[in-house]
């Protein structure tokens, strides 16, 4: 598949995800005696994606150590949110690359290969600028909130701590998988601005891309297909999930 071929996957590996409160790296905890990261790089190198991008930054040489060299690593010297780990994991893309997916390394591992073929068709389909995975869920906590409008079109993507009451309520969340417009995303990379905690926020992008009027596409998976692990406990029952789903 030619678009398989175009096509590169930036996994943002470099966090040292503190609420986890681990010594090692969080993509290299043992997820039923793997690697949390290596679900996610397996899925790929079986679609046949045409590359696979690393960003690394805590730890990095425990991480390019265990992951092996069949990957492309991009450095992220500073830890600088999200969208600077993108920017980071766009200076190692390949020429001839016409759409870039990004996966968080820490909680991509439920994704299926379908789920990822049918974005990429949907996005080449309909020549989007932008897609992202949605996820309905019961728990939303600490997620950011998937905003429409009367239409079903999205609007925004509100973070917890900015929503209203009433967006509060809202079942529908961001899960963190996108698929961009490889030269969209080359030019708007660098409008991204500095948040107040010091951060640049991947969630900008999908901002820019809505003010911009461009083709923006959702695809909603069920809550089974991801699993948020922003803590250790988050971690144990991603595991006693894994080992359910398994047999």
């Amino acid at each position: 598949m030619d678009d398989l071929k175009s096509t590169a996957a930036i996994i943002l590996a470099g966090g040292k995800g503190t609420r986890m409160k681990i010594k090692g790296q969080k993509v290299l905890s043992e997820l039923n005696g793997k690697p949390i990261v290596s679900y996610v790089l397996e899925r790929l190198k079986s679609v046949r994606i045409g590359q696979i991008i690393i960003v690394v930054g805590h730890r990095a040489p425990e991480v390019r150590s265990v992951l092996g060299p069949s990957y492309d690593y991009a450095l992220q010297r500073k830890r600088l949110g999200t969208g600077h780990a993108v920017k980071v994991g766009l200076t190692a893309v390949k020429p001839g690359i016409k759409n870039v997916f990004v996966f968080n390394g820490d909680d991509s591992a439920y994704h299926t290969n379908e789920t990822i073929t049918e974005i990429l068709s949907g996005q080449c389909e309909k020549n989007a600028t932008l897609s992202f995975v949605t996820v309905i869920r019961r728990d939303t906590t600490r997620l950011g909130r998937i905003i429409r409008d009367k239409n079903g079109e999205v609007v925004a993507i509100r973070e917890e701590k900015d929503c209203s009451p009433q967006e509060s309520e809202i079942r529908e969340v961001n899960d963190g998988c996108y698929l961009f417009n490889c030269e969209w995303l080359q030019k708007n990379i660098k409008k991204i601005k500095k948040s107040d905690s010091g951060e640049y926020y991947i969630t900008q992008l999908c901002s820019a891309a809505i003010d911009q009027k461009a083709t923006v596409l959702t695809y909603t998976v069920s809550e089974d297909e991801w699993v948020n692990i922003s803590t250790t406990e988050d971690l144990e029952r991603a595991n006693e999930f894994i080992k359910h789903t398994s047999k």
